[in-house]
């Protein structure tokens, strides 16, 4: 009887790692690295870009969001060679951006978080209005 416990107990840690090793890579991964100081101004300024452009031109701001995220990722070393494992948040923004029920504001706010995650806040803010970098 007491072989039947271990071995239920043995069975249950294995299935409980096993769901852990599976879902890390969707929930949690890799953290990414900072970019580097030279990097998050041009990414900054580059988003202003899209930014005004989305007003005119959401489908085309949306596609160069998106090509901005997947640069600012790809630089910061995020994996970036199978669905699954794509960030949160760029899968987010391309859930909202694409289908029936495409949210073309809310895409554009998830895509905005990548850059101020990447960038900050104030720097993205400061190249918005035209300011010198907040040192």
């Amino acid at each position: 009887m007491d072989w039947i416990l271990v071995a239920s107990a043995i069975v249950v840690l294995l299935i409980v790692t096993l769901i852990y090793v599976l879902t890390r890579g969707r929930t949690g991964g890799p953290r990414l690295q900072q970019l580097p100081a030279a990097s998050r101004r041009p990414y900054a300024e580059r988003w202003r870009v899209i930014e005004t452009r989305f007003i005119d031109l959401p489908q085309e701001a949306l596609q160069e969001a998106d090509q901005l995220a997947v640069s600012i990722l790809s630089e910061r070393g995020a994996q970036m060679h199978h669905d699954r494992v794509l960030p949160r948040r760029l899968r987010q923004a391309r859930r909202a951006s694409q289908g029936r029920r495409s949210d073309p504001v809310l895409a554009m706010q998830r895509y905005q978080a990548i850059v101020d995650d990447a960038c900050g806040r104030e720097l993205r803010e400061a190249a918005e209005h035209g300011r010198p970098e907040i040192a």
